[in-house]
């Protein structure tokens, strides 16, 4: 019989095995085949092939706080092997997003979701600019498709994939 401990905090996780004294008749090494095999599915094993909520979608382009006043618009095109979301609005000043990601829900309805980077303890800015972003989305979308985007859980709007 065989007992697994797991020990470490955080990301740092270990796997012992140890073979506990009674009559199991069991051979060792297959503890040993499971352990290893069961170590080989931690996180600090993933690799960047893996698939997220952010794969395939990357910010390209932040116009940081404008002096000029902004109309909020939404704007999706064709690009060779992707589609590019042009967005501008009032977003949060100073703010670096969160890297940009995409939802889907049970009916196919895709939302794209843009959220300011807050730190520990940071509560949501008051102030607001004109903000302009073009965000790349490759291998997420088809053409048809209803695209909603939101800023900080505010609903900017909606656009059809081309």
């Amino acid at each position: 019989m065989a007992r697994h401990a797991s020990s470490g905090a955080g990301r740092n996780h270990q796997l012992k095995c140890e073979t506990v004294s009674g009559d199991t008749g069991a051979n060792p090494r297959y503890f040993l085949v499971v352990c290893l095999a069961i170590s080989g599915c931690s996180q600090r094993n993933m690799t960047d092939s893996q698939f997220t909520l952010s794969s395939g979608v990357k910010l390209v382009k932040d116009t940081q706080c404008s002096t000029t006043p902004a109309t909020t618009s939404l704007a999706s095109r064709r690009a060779t092997n992707s589609h590019q979301v042009s967005v501008t609005g009032y977003f949060a000043c100073q703010s670096q997003l969160e890297p940009p990601f995409l939802t889907m829900d049970n009916e196919g309805k895709v939302t794209l979701v843009l959220v300011p980077r807050r730190h520990f303890l940071e509560f949501a800015s008051t102030c607001e600019c004109s903000r302009s972003m073009t965000i790349d989305i490759s291998g997420r979308l088809t053409a048809g498709q209803t695209l909603y985007v939101l800023n900080d859980r505010e609903v900017v709007g909606h656009v059809v994939v081309p």
